[in-house]
């Protein structure tokens, strides 16, 4: 892999993934767009970005410690292929009593991009 992710923006808005800290291997995903979430309720929020993930590789989408320790809310897993050529989103979900409010920039999910050895399949 030549350590590079191609990124196309296809909301003039959205806000390039990046990595909080120098150390970190995971980069955050912020929300395109306020909205609420209602207790228990499950919604998708819009990044307004389309991936290139590297061929062999795959995009696994995971919690921020942030968002599950302060709102209560958590990422519904996702798994990108190589393939997927349409907009990231984020699945949230809030495990909260009371609603919460995502705002627009808001860090919501993190990626991590991963190797994956595709094997053969036998019975």
């Amino acid at each position: 892999m030549n350590n590079k992710l191609k990124v196309k923006k296809i909301d003039e808005s959205a806000f390039l993934p990046e990595y909080s800290f120098e150390s970190d291997v995971c980069f955050d995903l912020r929300a395109l767009e306020t909205t609420t979430i209602a207790s228990m309720e499950q919604k998708e929020i819009r990044t307004g970005l389309v991936f290139e993930i590297p061929k062999n590789h795959i995009g696994l989408v995971r919690d921020r410690a942030g968002i599950v320790t302060k709102i209560g809310c958590h990422v519904v897993a996702g798994t990108f292929n190589p393939a997927y050529r349409e907009e990231v989103t984020i699945f949230l979900i809030n495990y909260g009593v009371e609603e919460v409010q995502i705002e627009a920039g808001m860090k919501i999910a993190q990626m991590l991009i991963v190797p994956a050895i595709k094997t053969e399949i036998e019975e």
